[in-house]
């Protein structure tokens, strides 16, 4: 029987693939099998069912589960989806949201629940697994998916097994085992950007490959299985500022009596150094030049990937050993993730300066975006003569523009054309891997696992996404790390009651050197940090499931954890080119605490179930490498949280609907939460720091409904729909932060931000996502597949103030941005695929199309509005057709 929770896909328990081959051995007998195009997950449930397993000791024939919130993903839904790594799959489970500003990058909010930290020393409060092995780096938590198995959503914190720093909850990925025979697949997906006119993307090329190759080494004793996958993307953004000519060639451009626009005339993309510098002239006798190299690139976002994966497994003929030995390494190299920056200070009208509420204006430097001022001088009837309503009040015309921006359209019209300074690159090189071993006996069994993992990274990044300098950053870290896990479980057959005991521990050690250059009070700064940070992690648990009557059980554990972290930094600041402050800290930190579960669950009768849990969550304190105010500062403090879920699953009219609804309530203590903390006239402050009080509940709702089996013709029976819908409110009850923000005089002053009531930042209230798969059975001629996915993401957040950013408009306090500023409103995405398969099920060909209306989204912001007057959005992927060809052999 599997365990509940956190330790089942880990332990020597009966593995989800264990689980869903006994449903679907039952299923198999009321009905055939529809077709698979792998061989070895045709074993598994059929293609895109989700199988809902009750937790039962009774005389049922289904295999059972422990009572928790579960979505589940096999191989071929994660096909059908196109989903390259697991930040994908976020769309599509209810209240999970990914953010992943970078390919490198990624933060997870379950339930509202994450933490937005993007620095390399980041520490969520969702655990990644790869293959039963804790991924600490976040550099390396959203490797490609490529010949799985299974991915696992758990959500909800996790109070038992080897669950570190799990306050939000889990996700795991299992990678396809040797299964002992010959088998190989190769799948071929040829696609390209497809964006409408006019939206600054090119149609460019992507190219996918992916495939397996199994074989016996030695019969019934010694079996490998190796897989790879390589992707590689042309740019299909687009860089104002490329191809520009050297800035000699068109100085001739410029007149005797420089004015604002014959420099605009010279200007490549804007860029900040041919208003605010000297220029050659001879009425002057100046000299200056642009800044923009010549040479840039005029296409940008281009992407080349590769990994790959070898396993050997090695049963032992005529004994219930089985030992696993992984290796894995990885490349990635592209161009830096680009977005588009939005002004939100002074904007030019009848050659006078005037503040609005944000959203056309010039950055802190003076730039303007080319594509908001020419729409805004649309606007206005002529360029820069909109009409003026007196300097204390907003233009009517620039308060809906910046609306517009904001909420309706959002972004202006040409969301994939930015101006860049730099050619920005992020490269990362990744190895690693693992040796398990499970063994079981009589009355108890035992799996033991220690791995290896380790990365190099590289990123240059124009990470204010304009031709001037406001910050951008170069940085290089690489990390190691060891998991070791041994846990030993057995079951009590005459009580009955299944036990665990395990434990855990995780070292890790981080070096990270960047550079960070801004413009602070009008002067260029450069910021050196070099930190290294070391993460010593144990814990130990044990857990029960206890089934004291015919329909009742009760399951429950404890997980006692410590954590102790090294911190070592040195900085230095160099102002206009002069070294200015040289500091250094060396820290070392220690937390420990107990977690637990504990759940009762009701069944109804062999398919239908209900359960109640409590769970105590923890995550460690933090180390900000970041911040740039004091630098020996505490850390921040570690979060806790109590968390009580109910929930109903099971199926129902002879399995033709399944389904699960689950309700939770979380109240958290010193929640942590990253911002992006702006300080008037200096740098910005990344810190992570604590809400005192938040809370979030909510509820989660997932069915399958097989509506035609059974009451149709054979041929049109197999119509699966899927409808995943999950409710969310999350909102901060304690929480203050302070700011230095600017009067607009020159001058600033100290205020306190109470950010009480707000919403919880990356958790949309709502989210619905479903699915059509309609498998036709032609006979002799093969199987049609049409398939339809959408998913609908309602108003999110990604700043503080609802959306609105914390500047405020003077001494009142009140926000300056407009909602939806630093948000994200409702949209809708749609994909469809439409494939055939031939009778052999060995051969499919496919063609897809996603986000099939080319809807414009913006996938993360952040505000920067009170240091350099801008905020940065992060752009969805445009429209995208393809063809997918799969071998099987």
């Amino acid at each position: 029987m599997a365990w509940i929770g956190a330790g089942r896909a880990a332990s020597a328990e009966a593995s989800s693939l264990e689980v869903a081959q006994a449903v679907a051995q039952e299923i198999a007998q009321a009905e055939p099998e529809p077709p698979t195009g792998d061989r070895e997950t045709s074993q598994e449930a059929p293609p895109g069912v989700e199988v809902i397993h009750v937790k039962g000791r009774g005389a049922g024939a289904i295999e059972t589960e422990v009572p928790a919130s579960i979505t589940q993903f096999d191989a071929s839904t994660i096909q059908n989806l196109g989903a390259q790594d697991i930040s994908d799959l976020s769309r599509v489970t209810p209240n999970v949201n990914i953010v992943q500003p970078g390919s490198t990058q990624a933060t997870f909010f379950v339930r509202g629940i994450g933490l937005s930290d993007f620095s390399a020393n980041a520490a969520g409060a969702v655990t990644i697994f790869q293959d039963d092995v804790a991924i600490d780096a976040p550099a390396i938590q959203t490797g490609q998916l490529f010949d799985v198995r299974n991915v696992e959503i758990m959500r909800g914190p996790q109070g038992t097994g080897p669950y570190r720093n799990a306050s939000g909850g889990s996700i795991r990925v299992e990678s396809a085992l040797p299964s002992g025979n010959y088998g190989s697949q190769l799948r071929s997906s040829i696609g390209r950007y497809e964006a409408d006119g006019g939206k600054g993307a090119h149609h460019s090329l992507i190219q996918d490959y992916e495939g397996y190759l199994e074989a016996p080494i030695a019969a019934d004793f010694l079996s490998s299985r190796f897989a790879f996958r390589l992707r590689n993307s042309d740019p299909y953004q687009t860089n104002g500022c490329g191809d520009a000519p050297p800035f000699e060639a068109r100085t001739p451009r410029l007149r005797a009596s420089i004015t604002r626009d014959s420099l605009d005339a010279a200007s490549i993309c804007g860029e900040r150094s041919l208003f605010m510098l000297p220029i050659q002239n001879p009425a002057i006798g100046e000299s200056g030049r642009s800044r923009i190299p010549v040479g840039l690139k005029s296409k940008v976002d281009f992407e080349d990937h590769w990994a790959a994966r070898g396993i050997l497994r090695f049963q032992p003929p005529n004994s219930d050993l089985d030992f696993v030995l992984n290796g894995h390494g990885s490349r990635l190299d592209e161009d830096q993730t680009v977005g588009q920056a939005i002004g939100t200070g002074p904007v030019q009208l009848d050659a006078r300066s005037r503040f609005f509420g944000g959203g056309t204006g010039d950055t802190s430097s003076g730039y303007e975006e080319p594509d908001q001022r020419a729409e805004i001088d649309q606007l206005c009837g002529g360029t820069r003569r909109c009409p003026s309503g007196g300097s204390e009040f907003p233009n009517a015309v620039v308060s809906n523009f910046e609306k517009v921006l904001a909420q309706k359209r959002p972004l202006d019209r040409e969301p994939y054309r930015g101006d860049y300074d730099r050619d920005g690159k992020t490269t990362r090189d990744a190895w690693g891997g693992y040796l398990s071993g499970k063994a079981q006996y009589t009355d108890w069994d035992v799996f033991a696992l220690a791995s290896y993992d380790g990365y190099k990274r590289f990123r240059d990044q124009d990470s204010d996404f304009t031709p001037d300098v406001l910050f951008e950053v170069q940085e290089g870290d690489d990390a190691w790390q060891t998991f070791e896990q041994l846990h030993v479980g057995g079951e009590l057959e005459r009580t009955p009651l299944e036990w665990q005991i395990g434990g855990y521990y995780l070292h890790e050690r981080l070096d990270d050197t960047n550079s960070t250059e801004l413009t602070a009070a009008n002067q260029p700064v450069r910021i050196d940090r070099n930190y290294s940070q070391d993460i010593d992690s144990y814990g130990v648990w044990g857990k029960f499931s206890w089934d004291f009557l015919d329909n009742l059980t009760l399951d429950g554990g404890v997980r006692w954890q410590l954590e102790r972290k090294q911190f070592d930094i040195f900085r230095e600041t160099f102002v206009n080119g002069a070294l200015s402050t040289v500091t250094s800290a060396n820290q070392e930190e220690s937390w420990d605490t107990p977690t637990g579960t504990i759940g009762l669950t009701y069944h109804f009768n062999q398919e239908v179930a209900a359960f109640t849990k409590y769970t105590r969550g923890f995550k460690a304190g933090h180390f900000n490498a970041l911040s740039s105010e004091q630098i020996e500062r505490p850390p921040a403090k570690p979060e806790y949280n109590d968390a009580w879920e109910a929930g109903l699953a099971g199926s129902w009219l002879d399995r033709r609907l399944s389904g699960s609804v689950n309700y939770f309530y979380y109240r958290y203590e010193d929640y942590q939460i990253f911002l992006f903390r702006d300080v008037a006239f200096e740098p910005p402050v990344l810190e992570i720091i604590n809400a005192k009080q938040a809370e979030n509940y909510g509820i989660e709702v997932e069915a399958h409904i097989a509506p035609l089996r059974g009451w149709v013709p054979r041929i049109a029976e197999d119509l699966l729909i899927t409808l995943n819908a999950g409710w969310l409110h999350g909102e901060f009850l304690d929480f203050q932060i302070r700011n230095t923000l600017p009067t607009g005089l020159g001058d600033a002053f100290p205020v306190t931000i109470d950010l009480s009531g707000d919403r919880l930042l990356n958790s949309p209230e709502y989210k619905l996502a479903g699915s059509a798969t309609w498998t036709f059975d032609l006979g002799r001629w093969g199987y049609l597949i049409p398939r339809y996915d959408f998913d609908w993401t309602d108003d999110v957040y990604f700043g503080l103030h609802n959306g609105r950013g914390t500047s405020v408009t003077g001494f009142s306090g009140a926000p300056r941005l407009p909602a939806f500023a630093i948000g994200q409103k409702a949209y809708w995405l749609h994909n469809v695929r439409l494939a055939y398969r031939t009778p052999s099920n060995n051969v499919e060909i496919a063609a897809y199309c996603r986000n099939l209306e080319d809807t414009v989204y913006k996938n993360y912001a952040f505000d920067a509005t009170n240091f350099s007057n801008v905020v940065l959005n992060f752009v969805g992927k445009p429209r995208t057709i393809g063809i997918d060809l799969i071998v099987t052999f």
